[in-house]
């Protein structure tokens, strides 16, 4: 899977979540690449670290299972969930891209509709 605008990490960080849980396995034979414009994001994403008010709204068992407490009162991202997931930097419009697929699933949507009509179709064509 591609999650092509991860900015700060919670798409392919709950992609992974969502596989472990469906293979029901914590190494399931698949990976998650994360790619974003903005390489600062992308360092501060895979750090793994999350605010409480960002999991306020995910269920208890689910929190326990995939985020573990930090000294500073945050939560960290589970290893089992890390290693699924690996970042890098991209621009969509630029040539040539630095992954290669092919790839299941690529999601794009949140980066789409910022770029114009002529760009938009261009980079989902190289994406198909």
């Amino acid at each position: 899977m591609w999650s092509a605008a991860a900015a700060s990490g919670e798409e392919p960080y709950s992609l992974a979540m969502a596989l472990i849980e469906a293979f029901r396995r914590d190494d399931p034979p698949v990976s998650v690449l994360a790619t974003d414009i903005n390489a600062d994001a992308l360092a501060i994403a895979e750090e793994g670290a999350s605010a409480e008010r960002t999991l306020q709204d995910m269920a208890p068992a689910r929190r326990e299972r995939f985020f573990h407490r930090t000294a500073t009162g945050g939560w960290s991202v589970a290893p089992a969930v890390r290693r699924l997931v690996e970042f890098r930097p991209l621009n969509l419009v630029d040539e040539p891209w630095p992954v290669a697929g092919p790839f299941e699933v690529i999601f794009c949507r949140n980066v789409l509709m910022y770029l114009e009509t002529t760009r938009r179709y261009a980079v989902l064509e190289r994406m198909a």
